[in-house]
């Protein structure tokens, strides 16, 4: 690497980097200005050939390129690294503004999408520079929608997104698939939300779910993953325990812990049911189906029999395995679950736990 004066005027930012913040820049120029020196260089690298003026990129010196060119500089003092991969590890060297969630998640998919261009790399080799599978998915969505609330789902897609093995030219339709499934839920939750202010029932709803969770899962992290003053929750577990055929004495006992452990903290209770499919045979089909409403029975809690009713087996409200609801699907979800959700919230008004 080298310490060089590069004309201005052939710096550019990389592309993928997220957008100035005029505050930051004033800053910088007014101290730059005060104290007459331009005393931390950036960090440079040679730009890809092309019809671009510039010659060279800045992975990590966006706002104070632009502080310098307000000040009429001529030049600017750089870094220049050999590496052209360093273009792509902003977030690793950022030494400027702290980036806040939508920064990193726009940088990242705009990092992602310029490098599935090049080759047949996989996500996993790009882990430095992504930082977060999580960021890749919340790219999307705020591609999407700029005001989407991706700190709502931060927490839970950094624990069940992992990255992709597949290479990323392809593996991008599987993330906007999963980012078209997170920006659905949040339009029913802000729906859901609205049609029960609008109806007199005030309420916050905090997404505790983790995907691929099992009744023993949800069990483990009940303590810390529903906070201190939540007033109900609906428990929605066993999908996946009926599909790997897990002895539903398993299941039960899981459950029934839950919604005990839920009942001595006050808190009102709402249980989805779930049902075994059809094929394992009529002892393990009765077994399971038959979990829920004598829980439910026994506990004295509300029940919606069937979290897929209307929705499983039909095509066109799954996603192509044929088992996940798709953005329909979870509409169908929501608008059948909802009634039973505004009888919670009715019962928490009515002290009932």
């Amino acid at each position: 690497m080298a310490l060089a004066a590069l004309p201005i005027d052939l710096v550019a930012p990389t592309p993928f980097q997220r957008n100035l913040s005029d505050t930051h820049v004033r800053k910088l120029e007014l101290v730059i200005g005060k104290i007459g020196r331009f005393l931390d260089p950036i960090i440079a690298v040679r730009a890809p050939k092309g019809d671009r003026v510039e010659k060279y990129w800045t992975p990590n010196g966006n706002h104070r390129l632009s502080a310098m060119k307000m000040l009429g500089a001529k030049t600017i003092v750089a870094i220049v690294m050999p590496e052209t991969a360093a273009a792509y590890q902003i977030l690793a060297m950022n030494t400027e503004k702290a980036h806040n969630l939508r920064e990193k998640s726009l940088e990242v998919i705009r990092m992602y999408k310029e490098l599935a261009r090049l080759d047949d790399t996989t996500e996993e080799a790009y882990a430095l520079e992504f930082e977060e599978p999580a960021f890749i998915t919340l790219g999307l969505c705020y591609e999407t929608r700029p005001r989407f609330s991706g700190g709502a789902y931060h927490p839970l897609l950094k624990r069940v997104d992992d990255f992709m093995k597949k290479p990323m030219r392809t593996a991008i339709e599987l993330r906007q698939e999963r980012a078209k499934t997170v920006l659905a839920l949040d339009d029913q939750i802000v729906q859901q939300v609205e049609a029960l202010k609008a109806k007199g029932l005030n309420v916050a709803v905090e997404n505790a779910g983790v995907s691929g969770d099992t009744p023993a899962g949800g069990l483990a992290r009940l303590d810390w993953s529903v906070a201190e003053g939540t007033d109900a929750v609906i428990v929605e577990l066993g999908a996946n325990d009926a599909l790997r055929g897990t002895d539903p004495k398993q299941t039960r006992a899981a459950l029934d812990a839950i919604i005990r452990k839920l009942k001595e903290r006050k808190i009102a209770v709402l249980l989805t049911g779930m049902l075994a499919p059809r094929n394992y045979g009529p002892d393990y089909v009765a077994a399971f189906d038959s979990i829920y409403p004598e829980l439910a029975a026994a506990h004295g809690v509300l029940l919606y029999p069937f979290v897929l009713a209307g929705v499983a087996g039909e095509a066109a409200l799954n996603q192509a395995d044929g088992i996940h609801p798709n953005a329909a699907g979870v509409d169908a979800i929501v608008k059948g679950l909802t009634p039973k959700a505004e009888e919670l919230v009715i019962r928490v008004r009515s002290g009932l736990h």
